[in-house]
């Protein structure tokens, strides 16, 4: 519907746009042919009309000057239904089969992605679209039986590198920060090490666990963007060698990565606590990619055992 009350129709069965005129209560027919199935319509302030040619899987235009019909996205798409327009002439694409919601931008003539079905945020066959004069998004997840909304803000999705022994980090900061990041637009991590600890004015806070296990990837959605948080695993000791240096004492070397952060226990009895171990401190990188320690203690004879811990 236009700003006066005319009504547009996607006429599937016909495979024409109709437009229903308040004035007089007449049906006109603005497109008759070149469409397949179409779905859903849009109109700008201008009386053009915007139209998503489903079984094409393409979004055209009708141009109120001329009465023309352009394609605007002809590849890229499957089975999109609804279509809205925004001030700007930017197009928002219910791309109903891809289950995800697309923006064709006027100024660029380029299709970007702005929500995509993930365990986070699952879209099943979204098949209307809306944007009110704010740039926030209004999505008919029909069949998840659901009506969700976009919030307008500005999302970094650049992917994040965390430290294996774990901590703490923060996503760059949501624009505006007073975006409502509460509720249900509140951000959410899709694995068990990863947590999100707080949102303070559109910086949301998150942790990751120490990785001892292999290289591992989760995510935190965000207003609908995914964005990855990678982690490599904590490197495991090898060891490269012993010997008895010249003042009597063992050296042992380790080969690991140079980041890695390791101490080392010693105990005369193998079969002790763990926390009865004595720590001879942490290993020394000699710069060549090997940690190595030495125990003065072995002179005084006698039987030793050793650990390595990291961190």
């Amino acid at each position: 519907m236009d700003g006066t009350g005319n009504i547009y129709i996607a006429d599937s069965s016909h495979n024409a746009i109709k437009k229903w005129t308040v004035a007089n209560s007449n049906v006109t027919t603005l497109v008759s042919s070149g469409l397949n199935w179409p779905y859903g319509t849009a109109v700008d302030g201008a009386g053009n009309v915007y139209i998503g040619d489903t079984s094409h899987n393409a979004i055209k235009m009708w141009t109120a000057a001329n009465s023309n019909v352009t394609t605007l996205v002809s590849s890229g798409l499957s089975g999109p239904r609804g279509v809205a327009v925004d001030g700007a002439g930017n197009v928002y694409i219910s791309d109903t089969t891809n289950n995800a919601i697309k923006k064709w931008i006027a100024a660029s003539n380029t299709v970007i992605t702005l929500v995509t079905s993930n365990s986070v945020t699952p879209l099943n066959q979204p098949r209307g679209v809306a944007v009110d004069g704010a740039g926030n998004v209004y999505i008919a997840d029909s069949f998840n039986n659901v009506i969700k909304e976009l919030p307008y803000a500005f999302v970094d999705s650049a992917a994040k590198t965390e430290p294996a022994v774990g901590g703490s980090d923060t996503l760059p900061m949501v624009l505006p920060a007073t975006a409502n990041l509460t509720g249900p637009f509140a951000p959410a991590s899709d694995s068990a090490w990863l947590t999100i600890t707080g949102v303070t004015n559109g910086v949301v806070g998150f942790a990751v666990a120490a990785n001892y296990t292999t290289n591992r990837t989760a995510n935190i959605t965000l207003l609908g963007q995914s964005i990855p948080v990678t982690q490599p695993a904590i490197a495991k000791p090898v060891l490269s060698g012993c010997k008895i240096m010249g003042n009597g004492s063992l050296q042992f070397a380790f080969t690991n990565n140079q980041g890695a952060s390791f101490t080392v226990w010693t105990s005369t009895n193998m079969l002790l606590p763990f926390t009865n171990w004595t720590a001879l401190g942490p290993l020394t990188n000699d710069g060549s990619g090997q940690y190595q320690f030495n125990d003065l203690s072995v002179t005084n004879g006698g039987q030793r055992f050793y650990r390595v811990s990291s961190p």
